[in-house]
């Protein structure tokens, strides 16, 4: 390779087996340039990183900060919803509301007060403490007696609540309690 050949970077040498070494360019100012070159390639890299990397920092401290945020106020609901759970936890049953389908008015009144007295032990009591299948095992097909007649009771529909509901069919029995 002749000289004019060279490529315009003094530390590029003539000698193929010393490519590379600072001593073929000079003394001290191939080696120079190259550590400055490379010491500037890592500066504008370490540079640009930084730029890059502080985006995301700042994206990232602000994503963290809305999550915060948000804890924070989820927290808070379910702190309210917790005190309200608590709140509501003891519902009482207030009233029964008994629904008979008997036409004849004092009938209706001593059929109704026979079913009053089997469920006098729910008002009072928590309505999530109340087992409806027992609830309702104790009217469904069951025969009462007052002093109007006997009357054989089917239950139809039941609501268990503050304001309870109970509406039932009752039939007369005429037979002394057995029916049909």
């Amino acid at each position: 390779m002749r000289r004019d050949d060279q490529s315009s970077f003094p530390w590029v040498a003539d000698d193929p087996g010393n490519s590379g070494s600072c001593r073929a360019a000079g003394p001290r100012t191939g080696c120079l340039v190259a550590l400055g070159a490379a010491l500037l390639g890592a500066l504008v890299g370490a540079a640009l990183a930084l730029a890059l990397v502080g985006r995301q920092v700042d994206e990232l401290r602000l994503e963290r900060e809305e999550l915060l945020v948000r804890l924070e106020d989820q927290r808070d609901q379910l702190q309210r919803l917790e005190e309200s759970v608590k709140a509501r936890r003891w519902l009482p049953i207030r009233e029964l509301v008994i629904d008979l389908n008997l036409e004849d008015r004092v009938k209706r009144l001593r059929a109704e007060e026979a079913v009053r007295n089997l469920l006098r032990d729910l008002v009072g009591k928590n309505v999530a403490d109340v087992d409806p299948i027992m609830v309702w095992r104790i009217l469904d097909d069951r025969v009462v007696t007052t002093p109007a007649g006997q009357f054989r009771l089917r239950l139809r529909l039941m609501v268990i609540w503050e304001r309870s509901m109970f509406v039932i069919e009752a039939e007369e029995q005429a037979d002394g309690g057995q029916g049909p």
